[in-house]
């Protein structure tokens, strides 16, 4: 509404909570820089970062994604940090002496003023000052020292909590990791673990359905959790998958061995009767290669006799015909259709 002239005179205000939350994410986003140098070493660099009251997000360059264990080592040394709760210290330095300190961060490529602010985070009972009497001092890489103009919290502690919620990759060589804070980053961890414990309840089931796992494999796909913890949900999903798969297996198994013991019982008493041909039900469940592996060791006892092997079940019939050269019923294919046209 209004309008805005030259020479007006206006009125600014700045929502404090957004700035608080905005910049606890910010001083996060350095204790992430420190925390992935630290993990993967000298090649991470700042690739860009972005930052609200809601979440951040920092670019860095690296060859390939971070695995689970890297993950769950880079969260918990930021979350070290924000435990240690130390504040996080400011001062405006020399250019050329700041570029001095051991482990100072800073992004490629950036012109910075003279002199520069250089934020620290992590120095414990340390100062800046400290750092400034003694820049060498290989110490200093324990804590996260950076250049930077930005607004920043007073502590790390004001965090609170730290979860990593993505990590992808955005170019060649750059990967991007998502985290929240806050109230944000209990929220991912309760999430997380009511997602874990419905995995660990699922393993339990002896049977779980199909529907059951299909609806547990979107609700983790949608959630935002630790991207660490991801991997190990799907991974327990897919050890319920392969048991289900191994004991329908056993069960076909099962069901393929009962089938062999009744057809080969009336085959050899068809053969005893002096029959020519002979059909056979089975028990459903019994798949095709099973039968025809079936059907050859009855033709090597009986090659007179022709074979028809009908299984039915779950609304679907199953049927297989051997019938020896030269046999009234041959082909096997015209005893098939003629007895599955019923059927349709």
């Amino acid at each position: 509404e209004g309008s805005i002239r030259v020479s007006a005179s206006v009125e600014s205000k700045v929502d404090a909570e957004n700035r608080r939350r905005n910049a606890i994410n910010h001083s996060m986003t350095h204790a992430l820089n420190w925390a992935l140098w630290t993990k993967l070493g000298d090649g991470v660099a700042q690739r860009g970062s972005d930052n609200d009251a809601e979440r951040l997000r920092f670019d860095f360059s690296h060859g390939k994604a971070l695995t689970t264990d890297e993950l769950e080592e880079v969260e918990a040394l930021v979350n070290g940090v924000i435990e240690k709760n130390d504040p996080v210290q400011r001062a405006l330095v020399p250019l050329d002496e700041a570029m001095q300190i051991e482990s100072l961060r800073a992004v490629f490529g950036e012109n910075y003023p003279d002199p520069v602010r250089v934020v620290a985070v992590g120095l414990g009972e340390d100062t800046l000052d400290d750092v400034r009497a003694d820049p060498s001092n290989a110490k200093w890489r324990a804590a996260s020292i950076e250049l930077c103009g930005g607004t920043h919290s007073l502590a790390s502690g004001d965090a609170q909590r730290f979860v990593i919620t993505r990590e992808e990759a955005v170019a060649k060589g750059v990967r991007r990791v998502e985290a929240v804070t806050n109230g944000k980053a209990a929220e991912a961890a309760r999430v997380g673990d009511e997602l874990l414990a419905a995995c660990q309840t699922l393993e339990k089931e002896e049977a779980p359905s199909q529907e059951q796992q299909k609806e547990l494999r979107a609700r983790i796909d949608a959630a935002t959790c630790s991207a660490a913890l991801k991997p190990k949900l799907r991974a327990s999903l897919e050890a319920v998958a392969k048991r289900l798969a191994a004991k329908e297996k056993a069960k076909g198994a099962a069901a393929a061995g009962a089938a062999a013991e009744v057809v080969v019982e009336k085959c050899d008493e068809a053969a005893a009767a002096g029959h020519t041909s002979v059909v056979v039900e089975v028990p459903a469940g019994v798949d095709g290669k099973s039968v025809g592996k079936l059907a050859k060791k009855i033709h090597k006892a009986h090659p007179d006799l022709a074979l028809f092997v009908v299984a039915g079940g779950g609304g679907k019939v199953g049927a297989f015909a051997a019938v020896p050269d030269g046999h009234a019923l041959a082909p096997a294919g015209a005893w098939l259709n003629a007895a599955l046209e019923p059927l349709g």
